[in-house]
């Protein structure tokens, strides 16, 4: 199980990847559309990885009614 801090320092880690991509473009280091693709490709590759931890989760053991408090949904 992940503690908060945890959680939070790989949000920021993430956020910091598409900030950068976004910041490449307003400096005219990349075309809006390769930030586009770079941002997509993250996209990509979390979703990948919420998947991944997902079924890692439930052969652990963990219920579907707890991967989905780890998701935020819930009450």
């Amino acid at each position: 199980m992940s503690t908060p801090d945890e959680t939070a320092r790989l949000a920021t880690s993430a956020q910091r990847a598409a900030s950068a991509a976004a910041a490449s473009v307003a400096t005219g280091l990349a075309a809006p559309s390769a930030a586009v693709r770079a941002v997509r490709a993250l996209e990509l590759a979390v979703h990948a990885e919420v998947r991944d931890r997902i079924r890692q989760a439930r052969e652990d053991g963990d219920s579907w009614a707890a991967v989905g408090e780890f998701l935020g949904f819930g009450p």
